[in-house]
């Protein structure tokens, strides 16, 4: 009789695996940005504090190793304090994505990452804080769950459509004035 009960609970427990294998899908990690295509480049744009009147200075170029140099200076003039680069695309369809990593090497400060699904451009959407290291390589794991609505966004969490992911981009504010510098490698989901 222990017998049947033994090979009953096994048999539940195959059956179980089997079936939990489509609960725990992962979505394969694609790699969103490399910055080794012209055409992606041409995606990317700055967007500073002088939208607003401030004074701060922000602009990217790329490296010959092909990655995109995002450097400046955020001044806190004229209620000023921010630089920004985003990319602009059709809807990404990153429906499933739990996490974001970035390859960066940093200058010691803390950047936001921003995604949105809007089409207004100066919408910053959602973000999540990340430090750098000065002068170091590194891969920044980002949680989707860790998004929060970014200042003045008009939007709650459950505004929140990875399917409708529009724009993506890196910001330096909380009020770090000075030059900055961050490189990036290549932006990847998963």
């Amino acid at each position: 009789m222990a017998k049947i009960h033994l090979f009953s609970f096994a048999s539940f427990l195959l059956i179980i695996s089997s079936i939990g294998t489509g609960w725990n899908e992962t979505v394969p990690s694609r790699t969103l940005y490399n910055f080794q295509d012209t055409q992606e480049r041409r995606t990317w744009f700055p967007l500073n504090d002088n939208v607003m009147g401030g004074v701060s200075t922000g602009n990217f170029d790329f490296s010959d190793e092909n990655t995109l140099v995002f450097s400046g200076k955020v001044s806190l003039e004229n209620r000023g304090g921010f630089a920004s680069i985003r990319s602009k695309t059709d809807a990404m369809n990153l429906e499933g994505v739990k996490k974001f990593t970035l390859r960066v090497r940093g200058d010691g400060k803390y950047y936001n990452f921003n995604i949105s699904s809007s089409n207004f451009i100066a919408d910053p959407g959602f973000q999540v804080r990340f430090k750098t290291k000065k002068n170091t390589w590194e891969e920044i794991a980002i949680d989707v769950d860790d998004f929060s609505p970014a200042f003045g966004s008009r939007y709650g969490k459950e505004n929140l459509k990875m399917a409708e992911i529009k724009l993506m981009g890196v910001l330096i504010s909380d009020k770090q004035a000075g030059a900055f510098n961050i490189e990036i490698d290549w932006i990847k989901s998963s």
